[in-house]
């Protein structure tokens, strides 16, 4: 039996600076990501409501091979360091 495979959906709306956002976050969390299995199926791009309100901002889907490892993720040191700049100069929900 195979383990279920985890997805993070994040919607971010840069609120603060873009160029720290993009410099601080968005060109090191990708790196973050790899070493616990996960990848990205969606990274920006344009979005478009069918129904309700539509996302604000970017949209990110993110895949690891199992829940555990995407907590692990989450939680650990390298990512957590960059993640005060998500916070700080955006407004997300993941």
């Amino acid at each position: 039996m195979s383990v279920p495979k985890a997805y993070i959906v994040t919607e971010v709306e840069v609120t603060g600076s873009m160029e720290v956002f993009q410099r601080d976050y968005a060109a090191l969390v990708q790196a973050t990501v790899e070493p616990y299995g996960g990848r990205y199926l969606v990274r920006g791009g344009r979005s478009v409501g069918t129904e309700g309100e539509p996302p604000k901002g970017r949209i990110v889907i993110s895949m690891f091979p199992s829940m555990e490892k995407a907590q692990a993720w989450r939680n650990s040191p390298e990512y957590k360091k960059i993640a005060v700049v998500r916070e700080r100069e955006t407004k997300s929900r993941q």
